[in-house]
């Protein structure tokens, strides 16, 4: 689930949930609807989505993620391992005309346009990264940019483009140059859980931030791999938005799923960094699946963990951090959207976390209790 808004009108959003986009105005809660294209043809299965349990002809095909460039390109990524490039001539209500399609090897995980949307990063479950020239809209032509061993959890490109950036489920990130993709500049270590996501400092783009399930905001110099400053939060880290506030300063955004809260934290400075935290805001029973800011609000998009699991809205003003209105519009997305309970967003968080133990652990723990059975024994 995505919410994304451009800078033109900011009263018009765009929602991708399930199998459809929704484009929606606040000023007069009307909501249209996009749909994907429907499949021509039967798809491969493989782990990774829905189409290994169910015959061909059952298989929904749903958004696995979606990403907007400016207020021209969208681009989404499906659960049948499909890339669809638009092109936007409107936001409200949507009208996108699809310039090209291709099959990718396998479902994303992550995906992210260049700053002048000629290029589009795909990362993917089985750890691998790719880029698609944009240009070459015939066919999306693809370049491999080599992988991880785990789930690849974000991707970015740097400011100047000479490296891009990549977070996995294995506590790591790995910084490569680009588009020479075989040299690895660096690597930022430190985290203890998955890094969930990663972005750069909006104030000081040098720095890289990266939020994880370690309890932990982390701030690097990413081209030396090391860290410069850390803010301990009170749960694990699953989404985090933030922009900049003045020359010196930014805001962030940060979701903690364990204690149903966002915390607003102001981050200051450059080569020496401090933070002060603003507000802590709680959002109980509701799953965060993405974050906006827009001109004058902060909103959060994603479902109810309770009775229905339906989709919502939360919109705060990014002043005071008090709660806007959208029962209106969140009433029209319960109809739309219908239940989530089968596909809660919020399931696939826990599969993210370590293991307590290893299978060497549980080895060793059973031979020192078989030993220590043996000596009971004589």
């Amino acid at each position: 689930m995505f919410i994304f808004s451009h800078s033109q009108e900011q009263s018009q959003l765009l929602l991708a949930s399930g199998k459809c986009l929704l484009s929606l105005d606040t000023g007069s809660d009307v909501v249209s609807t996009f749909n994907l294209p429907e499949r021509k043809d039967p798809v491969e299965a493989d782990d990774e989505d829905d189409t290994k349990t169910k015959p061909p002809g059952e298989v929904n095909r749903d958004i696995q993620n979606c990403a907007v460039s400016g207020c021209k390109s969208l681009a989404v990524t499906t659960n049948d391992k499909f890339l669809f490039l638009f092109s936007i001539s409107k936001w409200f209500p949507l009208e996108a005309n699809l310039v090209a399609e291709r099959k990718i090897p396998r479902v994303s995980s992550s995906l992210r346009f260049s700053r002048d949307g000629s290029e589009l990063l795909v990362a993917d479950k089985s750890g691998d990264c790719a880029v698609y020239n944009c240009k070459e809209e015939d066919n999306l032509a693809e370049r491999q940019l080599g992988g991880h061993l785990s789930i690849v959890t974000d991707i970015l490109l740097t400011a100047d483009e000479k490296f891009f950036v990549t977070s996995d489920r294995d506590e790591k990130i790995r910084v490569t140059r680009f588009p020479e993709s075989h040299e690895i500049e660096s690597y930022c270590l430190g985290h203890r859980e998955f890094v969930s996501q990663i972005d750069l400092l909006p104030h000081d783009e040098s720095i890289l931030v990266s939020l994880s399930g370690d309890s932990t905001l982390r701030f690097w110099n990413y081209q030396k791999g090391k860290q410069i400053y850390q803010i301990d939060i009170p749960a694990a880290g699953i989404r985090m938005v933030s922009r900049a506030e003045e020359a010196s300063s930014s805001v962030f955004a940060i979701y903690m799923h364990e204690t149903d809260c966002l915390l607003i934290v102001r981050v200051s400075g450059a080569l020496e960094l401090h933070h002060e935290v603003l507000k802590s805001i709680p959002v109980k029973d509701f799953f965060v699946s993405s974050l906006i800011f827009t001109d004058s609000q902060l909103l959060c998009f994603g479902v109810v963990q309770k009775e229905e699991y339906h989709s919502k809205i939360l919109g705060f003003n990014s002043t005071d951090w008090n709660s806007t209105d959208f029962s209106r519009v969140n009433e029209t997305l319960k109809d739309r959207l219908g239940s989530f309970r089968d596909r809660n967003p919020g399931q696939s968080i826990s599969g993210l976390f370590k293991k307590k133990y290893s299978n060497i652990e549980e080895y060793h723990e059973r031979k020192r209790k078989r030993l220590e059975g043996k000596e009971s024994n004589k």
